[in-house]
C-alpha cells in the first residue's frame, strides 16, 4: 500500500511537470 501511494504521488509529480512544460510552450507561442 505504501509503495502504491508512493507511485501515485510520483505519477502526479510527473503529470504536473508535463502540464508546466506544455504551459510554458503555449505561453511562448
Amino acid at each position: 500500500m505504501f509503495s502504491f501511494d508512493f507511485n501515485w504521488k510520483c505519477a502526479a509529480c510527473q503529470h504536473q511537470r508535463i502540464l508546466n512544460f506544455y504551459g510554458t510552450i503555449f505561453s511562448i507561442r
